[in-house]
């Protein structure tokens, strides 16, 4: 598989995550117009939670997936995982449910219990997608792929304009809808039925793929499996700790009252979510390169083509840096058109937009631990990275609010991307460019640095002046890229021929 077809893949995933996820921010952007911070706050914390969740009901097997696909037969390693998982996430479900006097409240979800059940439903569903979604991956079928995210992703667009904005207003012209169809004071708790109901589509979707599901077990091929894949868990749970903890412990650490709160949450949340616009591209890469790098592994020039993606990947994340920063006050309309509130939170994402770019480099680097079954030494790297966040938002949040959450979450990345990096070169050497990468990243910062303080200067706070100084930004980094890499960008599909 050569780098001209992983780039085709991930332009398939591309379609369907990058149409998805702005699909996705004109659902953030509805919700932010027609709802306050405070009103947002608790759907907001929802979706903190299922991320966590995610994590622990799939228990690291897609990777694990990945590794024995290429080992055993395909087909009993899918029946048996399978099995394992439903049966795993009946388990979790139980718990969840028949304890939930302990975890609701633990979760801060007390004034919306309703949500929780939500949540736990979801949670399920997505569980069951989520073997049939990596198979497609592992089978090099990714138009199918696209296909069923996108129109999950659809049938969530319709059904949250459906509840949120065509229901409510036929009732204010008078017209009746049944209870069971629309209850108005169940209001913005709609949009998780919406999320529901599409999970729900998704499933129905992989029924050639979940139709080949049969009960079968081989506890010793599950305790291999469950070896390599439980640090692969930790990886994923603390990732997912790194990532929104914050959220999670911000009622807990700040005396505030619950108003101010949610007021700051809400705008923190919102803000956030225009932040990880680079992780559209991380996560479609991650699902292009995952299988990428199994497959690759056994090549005579693996590490070679391993260093030649992490530059493209760089180039690629410090383009998406300078678009997002440099376009603030134009992104900032997003969610401020509604209620101005949220614009208050705009500084925040440039640290978030640098410190998930760290995490994809971070994940580009975690390949030496996948492929010379070392995940434990992930596990290890993600946990020190846990213990920073858990240490820098007890301090930082109290004094700072959101903005000492952001930069937690910046260092905690920062460390990870470093530790893996010289971590990584003792046990699995791969040639990485490390000072053309570096160079590209200190580029893209000190443009961005560069403008902001030519902005405050001037107090040019205008759509054109954002809009010229990303334009003479991008002219001059891509100027260097052609310049020290061109042999790179001619080999890259489509772009490449015009250079």
């Amino acid at each position: 598989m050569s780098i001209k077809n992983l780039a085709s893949q991930t332009l398939w995933y591309g379609l369907s995550n990058i149409l998805g996820r702005f699909l996705n921010y004109f659902l953030s952007i509805l919700l932010v117009y027609y709802y306050s911070p405070n009103a947002t706050a608790p759907v907001q914390q929802v979706y903190a939670i299922i991320p966590f969740l995610n994590i622990v009901f799939t228990l690291g097997l897609e990777t694990s997936y990945f590794r024995f696909s290429n080992q055993l037969d395909e087909n009993k390693l899918y029946k048996v995982l399978s099995t394992f998982l439903l049966l795993s996430s009946l388990t979790l479900i139980g718990i969840l449910y028949f304890f939930d006097f302990y975890f609701i409240p633990w979760m801060e979800m007390e004034r919306n219990p309703t949500f929780y059940y939500l949540i736990l439903a979801i949670v399920f569903v997505d569980t069951l997608c989520a073997l049939p979604f990596v198979r497609l991956r592992q089978e090099g079928r990714p138009k199918r792929f696209a296909i069923i995210k996108f129109l999950s992703i659809v049938c969530n667009v319709f059904f949250v304009v459906l509840y949120l904005i065509i229901f409510p207003r036929m009732i204010a012209k008078g017209i009746s809808i049944p209870i069971w169809i629309y209850n108005p004071s169940f209001g913005i708790g709609y949009y998780i039925v919406a999320n529901l109901i599409s999970s729900f589509l998704s499933w129905v979707l992989l029924y050639p793929e979940w139709k080949q599901f049969r009960f079968q077990f081989d506890f010793t091929l599950l305790k291999q499996i469950m070896t390599y894949s439980f640090p692969i868990l930790i990886v994923g749970f603390g990732g997912m700790i790194n990532d929104f903890l914050s959220r999670i412990v911000y009622y807990k650490v700040l005396p505030d009252s619950v108003d101010q709160l949610d007021h700051e949450f809400g705008v923190f949340a919102a803000n956030y979510k225009l932040a990880v616009l680079a992780t559209i591209f991380i996560q479609v890469f991650k699902m292009g390169a995952e299988p990428f790098f199994f497959k690759q592994a056994k090549a005579a020039n693996a590490q070679e083509t391993y260093a030649r993606v992490m530059k493209i990947f760089v180039v690629i994340c410090c383009l998406i840096f300078l678009g997002i920063a440099m376009n603030l006050d134009i992104l900032i309309l997003l969610i401020s058109s509604g209620h101005q509130a949220y614009a208050e939170g705009k500084n925040i994402i440039p640290i978030l937009t640098l410190a998930n770019i760290f995490l994809g480099i971070y994940y580009n680097l975690a390949v030496w631990y996948k492929l010379k079954d070392q995940t434990m030494k992930g596990a290890i790297i993600t946990f020190a990275g846990v213990l920073i966040t858990i240490v820098l938002n007890v301090i930082l949040i109290p004094k700072f609010h959101y903005v000492g959450a952001s930069w937690a979450t910046f260092s905690c990345y920062a460390f990870m991307m470093v530790v893996s990096y010289f971590w990584g070169q003792k046990h699995y050497f791969i040639p990485y460019d490390v000072k053309r990468c570096v160079f590209y990243l200190g580029l893209s910062i000190g443009l961005f640095l560069l403008s902001s303080s030519i902005q405050e200067h001037f107090n040019w706070h205008h759509w054109l002046y954002s809009i010229s100084s990303f334009i003479i930004s991008l002219a001059i980094f891509l100027y260097a890229v052609i310049r020290f890499d061109k042999s790179e960008v001619r080999a890259l599909p489509v772009i490449g021929k015009y250079i």
